[in-house]
């Protein structure tokens, strides 16, 4: 019974994970504010799986620090392009935001 329960889970699981996307961006931030905060502020957002950040964040002058993150989400209940969008306002009002650049888009493809 448990064993059965177990695969099921699994079974659901491997289906929405069909859905994850994956987004390549490029964040810029004010040094104002922590870049960890920020980061986890972004991770709260409704449909975001998993935030992380590529290599090293770069300063550039006294007040921006530039980042590339790799954004995983579940687009839910609209289009992949149209989540995108909204994904991105949302994080631009995130204080500390200063702008965040989309640059690919693709389908997450787990590992097994």
């Amino acid at each position: 019974m448990k064993n059965n329960l177990h695969e099921e889970i699994r079974s659901i699981i491997k289906e929405e994970i069909k859905n994850i996307y994956s987004a390549r961006c490029i964040l810029t931030t004010t040094r104002e504010r922590n870049l960890t905060e920020i980061l986890t502020d972004i991770r709260a957002s409704m449909g975001i799986t998993v935030v992380t950040m590529v290599g090293s964040s770069q300063f550039v002058g006294e007040r921006k620090e530039v980042s590339e993150l790799t954004i995983k989400y579940l687009p839910f209940g609209t289009s992949v392009r149209a989540f995108t969008k909204h994904m991105t306002k949302t994080i631009k009002k995130i204080d500390g935001v200063m702008s965040i650049k989309v640059m690919e888009v693709s389908l997450f493809e787990p590992r097994d």
